[in-house]
């Protein structure tokens, strides 16, 4: 599960975020849930 907020090259972001990103992911047909809070992303 996701942890409450997540440092990437200094950066901090929240789930929140990490969230919509998915969504945008998953929503662009780049990738599909396969659980809560997990995408699983689609072969190129």
């Amino acid at each position: 599960m996701l942890k409450g907020n997540f440092k990437v090259n200094g950066e901090r972001f929240t789930v929140e975020q990490i969230k919509g990103w998915m969504y945008e992911i998953v929503g662009a047909g780049k990738a599909y849930w396969i659980a809560e809070g997990v995408i699983k992303l689609n072969q190129i």
